[in-house]
């Protein structure tokens, strides 16, 4: 195991270079290692994974710390998987199984009088900058110590923002405007900088760069001054605040925070929705009741359907869906059976139908191609070149992209439904990628489409 590791660290490294990841993943695989011992990689099972899950619960770790180190886990195992493709081994890494679940949480920004409070608090002129750029600008305290003389550059006009380059995660650059008071802390500070430092804009005493750890201590040190807790994330937060309540839209914010989703910004900005802010203000202006009047009458308690969110089919529906299983062998119709049972309760009961059906059509269509074409009589005998077969037949049919990644999505989770009850299926089907949606745009001639993509799982 110990080398395994050694060898994912190394891809690692390669990947990654010298960003944190490196670091956290291989603190990660210790902890993973002090529970399950020291036995060979390919031995691991989905129990060994339950009993580390168990363990961290124990030491009262929140589950999103708990699912970042199975995150972990599965890239390793994954990496493991292709290091030979000749031994076929499941990813003992079961999301569906082993995921927590974390709830969703509001942002945890600085209300303005402990902006205020904490400004007041901050003298040294570094600092100001320091801080500045968290509060003015968005960015990360990596961000901020990593930052070197040559990505400031100077405005083309006096009254424009100055811009500023950053390095932010997975070694990825952007743009950053600087407001103007942001920008008056940092030359304050280059004025006063010690000579013949570092290339780093923000330097210790001595001359040399400033850690992580150096920044988000000043921090707690101005924070205990200004009798308030707060964290370095917590500006970037504030800040993305700000710009929400302003309007800006969040396709925007999203680029000049450097994420990649727009459901990463939307974390930031929950609690500062214009649009719901603008609707309550604009609803409670219509009310008008009288001074004194409230009604404290409580309403009428709706009937209770018969079909709620928790319902099972009823006897019509199971009926009909069930119809569209009878041209299914045995093996296949039983399993969608039981995982259309076993989904229902999940689905809304506008749509549980609909999408109970397309699920079962999907899987037949690619049921009547492997029947025509392969030798397949059980999940046994499912193996990943049957499904790579049918999709490079449907690449070249010049079947439409997102048609395909349907039909596979629908499959994949009735796969991933059967692979954590023990059924016999194949890892190596969760390895088939899908095609690269760009194809669909400039399809080569001949209709054929190179099956890289996103994997399965």
């Amino acid at each position: 195991m110990e080398q395994a590791i050694k060898r994912f660290c190394d891809y690692v490294h390669r990947n990654y270079g010298t960003s944190s990841t490196l670091k956290h993943y291989r603190s990660d695989l210790k902890i993973f290692l002090e529970v399950v011992g020291s036995q060979p990689a390919i031995e691991i099972t989905a129990k060994d994974i339950d009993r580390f899950v168990e363990q961290q619960l124990s030491t009262g770790l929140k589950p999103s710390t708990i699912n970042r180190r199975l995150a972990c886990l599965h890239s390793f195992f994954e990496y493991l998987a292709l290091e030979d493709l000749s031994v076929r081994w499941p990813n003992p890494v079961i999301w569906q199984r082993h995921h927590l679940k974390t709830g969703s949480h509001l942002p945890r920004d600085l209300a303005e009088a402990d902006v205020a409070r904490l400004i007041g608090a901050i003298t040294d002129l570094r600092d100001k900058a320091i801080f500045g750029l968290m509060l003015g600008a968005g960015l990360r305290v990596g961000e901020v110590v990593g930052i070197q003389l040559e990505d400031l550059e100077p405005a083309a006009q006096p009254e424009q923002f100055k811009k500023l380059r950053v390095t932010g995660k997975g070694n990825k650059e952007r743009v950053v405007w600087l407001p103007s008071p942001i920008s008056t802390a940092i030359q304050n500070w280059l004025d006063v900088r010690p000579p013949g430092a570092h290339k780093f804009v923000f330097v210790n005493q001595h001359g040399r760069p400033l850690s992580v750890a150096g920044v988000q201590y000043r921090l707690k040190q101005y924070g205990a001054a200004a009798g308030i807790e707060v964290s370095c994330h917590q500006l970037r937060h504030t800040f993305a605040r700000r710009l929400v309540e302003q309007g800006m839209p969040v396709n925007s914010l999203a680029r000049l925070l450097g994420h990649n989703h727009l459901s990463t910004t939307q974390v930031y900005i929950d609690g500062a929705d214009p649009t719901v802010r603008a609707d309550f203000v604009h609803a409670m202006s219509q009310m008008r009741l009288p001074e004194g009047q409230i009604s404290h009458k409580k309403p009428p308690i709706p009937p209770i359907s018969p079909h709620n969110g928790s319902r099972k089919p009823s006897t019509a529906e199971l009926s009909k869906l069930r119809g569209q299983l009878d041209s299914l062998p045995d093996w296949l119709g039983q399993a969608l059976d039981s995982y259309l049972i076993w989904r229902w309760p999940t689905w809304k009961q506008q749509t549980a139908y609909e999408l109970g059906y397309r699920l079962i059509t999907n899987v037949r269509r690619i049921w009547r191609w492997l029947d025509e074409h392969c030798q397949i009589e059980g999940w046994k005998s499912f193996k990943r070149a049957d499904l790579e077969a049918w999709l490079q037949a449907r690449c070249q049919d010049a079947v439409k992209l997102t048609t395909i990644e349907s039909e596979l999505m629908h499959l994949c989770m009735l796969l991933r439904f059967l692979a954590a009850r023990d059924y016999p299926i194949d890892p190596e089907l969760f390895r088939v990628k899908t095609p690269r949606r760009s194809l669909d745009r400039k399809r080569p001639k001949g209709g054929g489409s190179e099956l890289q993509g996103t994997p399965l799982l």
